[in-house]
């Protein structure tokens, strides 16, 4: 029997007949923080029967001669379409619901159903399907609109009445067959048309078991919206919890994404536990069929024991409960059903034959005691409820209850139903509901009191992906049936409503429903008001007004795109009213009007009169904007970055209902669309991606790149310019990398090999790290390679740098008074307007770089700053060109005056992009190779700048998107999911500009190297002085010799808390150069610094002096400095992603690039733990099999103490070959979501070897002195913590392994150090931790 043949034969009903509690081995391993002995419940396996799954396809005929008469009936049916002897089969674009994007065949199934059978198979077109057009025209499939010339139409949600086409075979989930009488016009239209309609609800085995189904999915999802769901009614309650960390499952990628932040969750309920004002958290499922297991599964990622329904009172009430972790009970009929005059459960035949006899005690016996309830069971008015409305107010009265019953997540969603309160099915839009049975009420406000009931009616739609998998791999046997006109296959037959234009003998009941309903005349009404619409292909005849703020030029493409539709208006609201008229010059269905960001009621206004809001305007209005939107409601969509401020406001997006699609142009923009169509296609082949680089550059064309930077400006420079100047962070070759904005160009990859044909250079851009959350690549830190950068050509890094020590990038407010621009200049050069000449601007130049007066790079600088009219020429004359940026306030906007001018394209001139990624993946099967996705685009000034393309185009179809309900997603998103990438990637192939991917080389690419063209780095711009700390006594202190990376170790002189720091600072001025300086300072700083977040240190403790006023530096010079009696609260540190460091800091300030020194120290911290040291005891086991006892002698322990404890087997029915003792250090560094986190095991020790028997006792004891141990961190700052775990692990002969963790806590005495009160050394010193 094949495999799906036994799950067929296997199936469980949603009831179970028995159920049998035990705990398997895998789940003792899969669960490995639980502290008590493990239950899981499962259901004995029906007894197998008929598989209805179909066998072997038959072969098609190879010779026409011998063609069978059914074959030439079939052949004849099919000329329109193919030679194929069997049916065609298409899949139609759901419609129902904007959140309906599963499909019934993935495009697997459809390549391998024609690879098998050689037929035809028609894809409607859709552009939010999970599976793109493009997955099933490789597939093989034909993608058109027109399904009448298929036979076989395969749908998932009910099909309306204007798409049914007369005369095929349909099959979906019809919602008919139990009389729903909503259904029954849709019904009518099945039979006036003499449509064969089948039911997935209805194919079942002879077992009455589900074979097509999305059960487990709706499991799945449910349980994620539920956890959701906690989070917020327990906020609203006033209470911040970990639940609160988990968003809706559509937010995630995947199922798989879904539970790790359902780990990260459990890891923090570990660690920190659940609020302790509500008691032990308890969960209940009821039910055990695919539903519930499906709920159980997801749950499973959370800490959890499984208890017996009957101890969830015992467990409610204790005081003892453990709160890092939840406690579960799976309920059937057995537990809470009781006969009405027995008192008892008698048996399942007799309650399934007589429901009538039996009442349930579920509010009595199990929701006082529950806090969330997942409801899978199945229901129908036959049986006797879970609760009635009269039951939850009794509850809900009782103030012993008022935090138990928080929510319910009702799966199965059954209207007024197994919970009589549950009144409407939720939207997964706004998904919750509360019902105050005490005041007799349903709201909206989780503050208010009330039960939470989520009651959403698609589930599985929340996770497309796997749904649509599990599905169409159940479906496909079936449809194997379908094409060979087996309508009698067992299954087929009864699953068949109606065929032949009557309803099938099992169904006639239905016919009743028809009558009652008036489904005759009712389909007259509304085929009557369908022939009365008139049907459009845009965005329907309700006009559409964009408001587009910002006129800049990358507005063009974008208007020009949208108003191809004619039912779209477009306000153009611009500062500049010239700008923006010339932009709706000649087009129709435009009109402009002024802008103000800050004029609150008139951008109140134009946003409340708009359909959705594209923003243009600079970075820093986009929240002002978007403040409107979340106000009004309405979508809104921007090119730029996702700013912290934006970012702020995600959740209010999600509450209002709207979605603010961010990042959406170039970069940020196709860079993501074409990153996440790579790298979804490598996880669907089974790879991985290990490393991504991404470059991307707006450049001249290559003719047009003759000046000065090789750079030419289409908007204002100063974005380009203060982008060069960002703090960078990113990941190369397996470690982490931090460049200085003011660095930045100083630091430059001196060659990117993109074309050979391209002289490029690049540079670093922002923060690379965040990245590898945003295109799922998982930990960043299991990444060889995080980066991305930007393009330019040759020689703009060196130059750029070179203005930048200048001062021509100085933000700082200036005046801004002169004549002429080598005036400006002069200014910059010597602080005075005096007249200097050429020779003596020279000298200037090269002094401010630290270079030889004639260095290359010094001339180059010159020729640069003649060209730009900054310094006089023969050719712009001795007085040089008019200063044109009076009314600018700083140097930075002055010079930007200067290039916009200078540097402008020219008539006839193009610009260029170039985006390139490179991804280095691992195969399925180990092995690597590089692959790439490439765009260069040029642009032409009769048309569009490339720039103006690649930004405009991208916003333009993501506007369009929007309006069209096509992007179901709500908050401040990017744009990196599927139906979104492919969808705008399509199109813009379409408009010509097209992504090229390649595999270009088996294994990885040559490294990228990066630290400049090695010019400054030669000739100085190294500091123009050394500084020197020392510390008074360091050469008597105790010296701590630590790790400081992976591969390197330091000593540091040896502090305590309470004591004071002094030394002396020596400053020695190189080849006797005067050096100015704005001030001298030196700081005691206490610092962490997160591995991941290396740009943003936290510095809890800091103290300054003083050193010297602004001055020179002639020659050497000392100061002492002293800071008495520092307190220094926690013990140096150095982790896995963290280190906590303390250090003297000295700062020489000077007008570019100031001088620092730091000097580390060690710190050593004695904090006693609290009073008591409880002996650990547990007992831990698998029912039935294994049973211990453990015992610790106590549960801290200092640096060099022994831990002493021993092991009881009092049941021993599996063979244990193998037992060890470890310990671990678990280091957790940020906060969900943003959570990190690494174990090392310090050291293990086998404690057994040979399989024990009952009664024995295996005696421990492990001496803590010989390992690199340090104390217990517990949540230093709010920033990190690091913890000790005892882990004892059983191996059996199967190689299956069981875990059993305790935290312990590790602290430091006083004599650990062997210093005496005073700070005496009584060791000798540099010893190691």
């Amino acid at each position: 029997m094949s495999s799906q043949a036994a799950l067929a034969s296997k199936a469980l009903p949603r009831l179970s007949a028995c159920a049998r509690r035990h705990l398997s081995a895998s789940a003792a391993v899969a669960v490995k923080r639980s502290t008590a002995a493990k239950r899981s419940l499962s259901s004995s396996s029906a007894v197998s029967g008929q598989t209805y799954f179909p066998q072997s396809v038959p072969k098609i005929q190879q010779h026409p001669q011998t063609t069978s008469l059914h074959q030439q009936q079939q052949h004849q049916k099919h000329t329109h379409a193919s030679l194929n002897p069997f049916k065609s089969v298409a899949i139609r674009r759901e419609g129902k619901n904007r959140w309906e994007r599963r499909a019934a065949l993935t495009p697997e199934a459809v390549e391998k159903l024609i690879k098998e059978t050689g037929i035809k198979v028609y894809v409607q077109p859709s552009t939010k399907r999970i599976f793109s057009d493009d997955k099933y025209r490789a597939a093989g499939a034909t993608i058109q609109e027109d399904l009448s010339v298929a036979d076989i139409i395969l749908g998932i949600k009910e099909v309306p009445v204007k798409d049914l086409i007369p005369g095929k075979t349909y099959v979906y989930f019809s919602h008919t067959h139990k009389g729903q009488k909503y259904n029954m016009p849709m019904l009518q239209d099945v039979l006036d048309k003499k449509i064969r309609l089948i039911d997935y609800e209805l194919m079942a085995n002879e077992q009455k078991q589900r074979l097509v189904l999305f059960g487990k999915h709706a499991g799945y999802a449910g349980m994620i919206d539920g956890v959701h769901g906690l989070g917020q009614r327990l906020l609203g309650l006033g209470f911040s919890s970990p639940f609160l960390h988990v968003g809706m499952a559509h937010n995630y990628k995947s199922l798989a994404s879904a539970k790790l932040a359902l780990q990260s969750l459990g890891n923090t309920i570990s660690d920190e536990g659940t609020p302790k004002e509500f008691g032990p958290m308890t969960f209940t499922f009821t039910g055990s069929g695919n539903v519930s297991k499906g709920a159980q599964s997801v749950f499973k990622s959370l800490p959890h024991e499984f208890v017996d329904p009957k101890d969830l009172p015992k467990i409610a009430k204790s005081k003892n409960a453990r709160l890092d972790r939840i406690y579960a009970a799976e309920v059937n009929v057995e537990d809470h059903i009781r006969h009405k005059t027995k008192g008892v459960f008698t048996s399942h035949d007799e309650y399934f034959a007589h429901p009538e006899l039996f009442t349930s005690t579920f509010h009595k016996d199990i929701a006082p005691y529950t806090s969330m309830v997942i409801n899978g069971a199945y229901w129908d008015e036959r049986y006797p409820r879970l609760m009635t409305t009269e039951q939850l107010r009794t509850i809900q009265s009782d103030p012993a209850n008022q935090f138990r019953m928080l929510s319910i997540a009702d799966i199965s969603c059954d209207i007024n139903g197994s919970f009589e309160f549950m009144s409407h099915a939720t939207s997964i839009e706004d998904p919750f509901f509360y019902v105050d049975a005490v005041h007799g009420k349903e709201h909206k406000h989780a503050e208010e009191p009330g039960v939470q009931i989520m009651s959403v009616d698609i589930l599985p739609s929340e996770l497309p992906m796997e749904s649509s998998q599990h599905f169409s791999d159940s479906l496909y046997p079936f449809i194997k049936e379908l094409i060979h006109d087996n309508y009698a296959h067992p299954v087929l037959a009864g699953a068949t409503i109606a065929e032949h234009g009557s309803l099938k003998p099992a169904h006639e009941n239905l016919s009743k429903v028809l009558t009652e309903t008036h489904a005759k005349e009712t389909l007259a009404k509304l085929k009557s008001a369908l022939g009365a619409k008139s049907e459009s292909t845009t965005f329907g005849t309700k006009r559409k007004n964009v408001l587009l703020c910002g006129s800049g030029f990358v507005a063009g493409p974008l208007v020009d795109y949208l108003l191809r539709d004619p039912n779209v208006d477009i306000t153009i609201a611009s500062n500049s009213q010239a700008e923006a008229t010339s932009l709706a010059l000649g087009k129709a269905n435009t009109k402009v009007v002024p802008l103000d960001v800050k004029d609150n009621a008139k951008m109140a206004s134009l946003v409340k009169d708009s359909d959705i809001v594209v923003s243009f305007v600079p970075a820093p209005f986009h929240p002002i904007i978007a403040e409107h939107c979340i106000q009004e409601k309405k979508n809104m969509v921007t090119a730029s970055y996702i700013s912290p401020a934006m970012k702020a406001l995600d959740e209010r997006a999600q509450r209002a209902g709207i979605t603010i699609m961010n990042e959406i142009g170039l970069d940020p923009g196709i860079d993501h669309l074409s990153a996440m169509k790579m790298i979804d296609e490598v996880k669907a082949e089974g790879g991985k991606v290990t490393s991504f680089v991404s470059w991307c550059g707006g450049l001249p064309a290559p003719e047009a790149s003759n000046v000065p930077l090789s750079y030419k400006f289409s908007w204002s420079p100063r974005g380009v310019l203060t982008a060069g100047l960002n703090d960078a962070k990113f990941r190369m070759h397996n470690g982490f990398h931090e460049i200085q904005g003011k660095d930045l160009m100083k630091k430059h990859f001196p060659d990117v090999p993109i074309y050979p044909g391209f002289a490029l250079e690049g540079v670093a851009n922002r923060d690379s790290l965040s990245y590898a959350d945003t295109y799922g690549l998982g930990p960043v830190e299991k990444l060889d390679t995080m980066f991305r950068g930007t393009l330019r050509y040759k020689g703009y890094a060196d130059l750029m740098y070179s203005f930048n020590r200048l001062g021509l990038l100085n933000a700082e407010n200036s005046q801004q008074n002169f004549s002429s621009w080598p005036e400006f200049m002069d200014n910059l050069l010597f602080g005075n307007s005096s007249k200097h000449d050429n020779q003596s601007r020279t000298a200037a130049i090269a002094d401010r770089l630290d270079l030889p007066k004639n260095h290359p790079s010094v001339g180059k600088v010159v020729d640069a700053l003649q060209w730009l009219s900054l310094m006089p020429s023969a050719t712009n004359n001795i007085h040089g060109a008019p200063f044109t940026a009076q009314n600018s306030t700083t140097n930075l906007d002055s010079f930007c005056n200067l290039l916009m001018n200078k540097l402008k394209y020219n008539p006839n001139e193009r610009d260029m992009v170039i985006l390139h990624h490179e991804f280095g993946v691992q195969l399925k099967d180990g092995t690597d190779q590089t692959r790439t996705s490439t765009l260069v685009s040029y642009g032409t000034f009769e048309t569009y700048t490339a720039m103006a393309k690649t930004v405009g185009l991208p916003a333009a179809m993501a506007t369009e998107m929007l309006l069209k309900g096509e992007i179901p997603e709500k908050g401040v998103l990017a744009p990196t999911m599927p139906h979104v990438y492919n969808t705008i990637l399509e199109k813009l192939d379409r408009e010509g500009v097209s992504v090229l991917e390649q595999i270009v080389q088996k294994g990885m690419r040559p490294m990228l190297k990066w630290g400049g063209s090695g010019v400054f780095n030669l000739f100085g711009l190294s500091a123009p002085i050394d500084i020197e700390i020392r510390y008074n006594g360091q050469e008597q202190r105790k010296q701590i010799e630590a790790k400081v990376d992976k591969d390197r170790r330091e000593k540091f002189p040896l502090y305590f808390d309470g004591e004071t720091v002094a030394g002396k600072i020596n400053i020695r001025v190189k080849d006797g150069k005067k050096v100015e300086h704005n001030g001298i300072k030196v700081e005691f700083v206490g610092s962490i610094e997160m591995f991941y977040d290396r740009g943003n240190h936290y510095e809890f403790r800091t103290m300054q002096q003083e050193l010297a006023v602004p001055g020179e530096l002639r020659s050497n010079t000392s100061f002492d400095f002293e800071f008495r009696n520092v307190e220094k609260q926690y013990e140096s540190y150095h982790g896995i992603n963290v280190k906590l460091r303390y250090f003297v800091r000295v700062t020489i300030l000077r007008r570019l690039a100031d001088v620092v020194k730091e000097q580390d120290i060690w710190v050593h911290s004695y904090v006693m733990p609290a009073d008591g040291n409880n002996s650990i005891k547990m007992e831990v086991g698998i029912e039935d099999a294994l049973h211990i006892e453990f015992e610790y002698n106590k549960s801290r322990y200092h640096l060099k103490d022994v831990i002493v404890g021993k092991i009881y087997f009092l049941l021993v029915r599996i063979k244990i070959k193998h037992m060890e003792l470890s310990i671990i250090r678990r280091e957790t560094t940020g906060a969900p979501p943003n959570q990190y986190n690494e174990s090392e095991t310090i050291t293990k020790f086998e404690i057994m070897d040979g399989a024990p028997v009952r009664g024995e006792t295996i005696p421990i004891r492990l001496f803590l002195g010989g390992f690199e141990l340090t104390p217990t961190f517990r949540d230093v700052n709010m920033k990190f913590s690091a913890r000790y775990y005892l882990n004892l692990v059983l191996v059996d002969e199967e190689n299956r392994r069981y875990f059993k963790q305790q935290e312990i806590t590790i602290f430091r005495r006083q004599v650990d150090d062997e210093v005496t009160n005073d700070n005496t050394l009584q060791i000798q010193p540099n010893e190691s931790l």
